[in-house]
C-alpha cells in the first residue's frame, strides 16, 4: 500500500528518487562495482513500496526498484533511514523487509524462483551510523555458530526413504514415524502388525500414556484398517492396562458402522426411489441434515 510520509525528510529523499534518472545517476554512484556490472540501470523502474512494518509494527519509508541482473528481474531496495537513534539491529531489519519483497515477487509473478534483492540504507539521521549493525551474523549473540547454522541447507527426513526397520530403531520415535509413514496406505494392518512384534505399542504406552492414545486415535480416525476389531482386540492384550478403554473404542466402531450402514440405505431410498430427505430420515431415525450432507 502507498502511505503519505508525514517526516518532511522523507518527502524530500522519496520525491529525489522518485525521478528515475536523478535515481539511476545514484546507483551509477553509490552501489558497490560487482553489483552495478551485473545490472542494467536501463530497465529501472521504481515500485509501490511504502508498506507497514510486521515487526515493528509502523510505517516505513523505503523505494524499491526492478531492474534485471543477469537477464533476470532483480530488485534494488533502499530503506530511508532518518531516525536520531541507531538501530542495533539494522541488519535484521533489512533481511525482514527483503523476504517481503521476495514474496510479493512470487505472489505477482507466480514465480517458484526467488528474485535477488540488493538492500540499501540511505541514512540522514543526525548519529554517526556506527552502531548500524551491516552483516546479519553479528546481531546474533553467537556470530560463528551462526554462521555455521544460519542460512544453510535445511535438514530433511522425508520418511518414504527410510525403510520401517530404520524407523523403528527407536521404539518410542517410531510410533510417531510409521504412523506418519503409511498413514495413507490402503491398509494399516500390516504396519500394525509390524508394530505389534516390534513391541512398539507396550513400549510407547511405557513412555508417555498421552502419546500413545494420540497416536492410537490418530490411526483409527485419519487411517484405513481392514479389520479395526481385530485390531483392538489384540491391542488390549498387548497393553492390558488400556483394556476397557479398547473396549469402548471398538463399541463405538462398531455404532460407527451400523450407523453407515443405516445412511447407505436411506441414501439409496432418496436416490432411487424419491424418497425426500425428511421422509428417509424419519423412517431411519436420523438427523435429517446429517442424511442431507452424506447424500450431496
Amino acid at each position: 500500500m502507498n502511505q503519505q510520509t508525514h517526516n518532511p525528510h522523507d518527502k524530500f529523499a522519496r520525491a529525489s528518487l522518485n525521478n528515475i534518472h536523478l535515481a539511476k545517476r545514484f546507483f551509477r554512484l553509490y552501489l558497490p562495482d560487482e553489483v552495478r556490472d551485473c545490472i542494467d540501470l536501463d530497465t529501472l523502474v521504481l515500485q509501490k513500496s511504502s508498506h507497514l512494518d510486521a515487526v515493528m509494527n509502523e510505517h516505513i519509508s523505503d523505494m524499491v526498484y526492478k531492474v534485471e541482473c543477469a537477464g533476470r528481474a532483480s530488485y534494488i531496495y533502499v530503506l530511508l533511514e532518518h531516525q536520531s537513534t541507531v538501530d542495533h539491529l539494522m541488519a535484521f531489519r533489512i533481511l525482514a523487509y527483503t523476504v517481503q519483497i521476495m514474496q510479493r515477487h512470487l505472489r505477482t509473478y507466480k514465480s517458484r524462483k526467488l528474485p535477488l534483492v540488493y538492500p540499501m540504507v540511505y541514512y540522514a539521521g543526525s548519529e554517526p551510523s556506527g552502531g548500524f549493525e551491516q552483516d546479519i551474523y553479528n546481531c546474533f549473540e553467537h556470530p560463528d555458530l551462526a554462521r555455521k547454522l544460519f542460512m544453510q541447507p535445511f535438514a530433511l527426513m522425508d520418511l518414504q526413504q527410510f525403510s520401517d526397520a530404520e524407523l523403528a530403531k527407536d521404539k518410542v520415535l517410531a510410533g510417531l514415524n510409521l504412523m506418519q509413514k503409511h498413514i495413507r496406505d490402503p491398509d494399516l494392518s500390516g504396519t500394525f502388525d509390524y508394530m505389534f512384534e516390534q513391541g512398539i505399542f507396550r513400549e510407547v504406552y511405557d513412555y508417555d500414556q498421552r502419546f500413545y492414545q494420540h497416536m492410537l486415535y490418530y490411526g483409527l480416525d485419519a487411517g484405513e484398517v481392514a479389520e479395526p476389531a481385530e485390531f483392538l482386540q489384540r491391542l488390549s492384550k498387548t497393553v492390558p492396562e488400556e483394556e476397557e478403554k479398547i473396549m469402548t473404542i471398538a463399541q463405538s466402531l462398531r455404532q460407527e458402522g451400523v450407523h453407515e450402514t443405516t445412511l447407505k440405505h436411506a441414501k439409496m431410498l432418496v436416490k432411487h426411489e424419491g424418497y425426500s430427505i425428511q421422509r428417509a430420515a424419519t423412517l431411519f431415525k436420523l438427523d435429517v441434515e446429517k442424511l442431507r450432507a452424506f447424500c450431496t
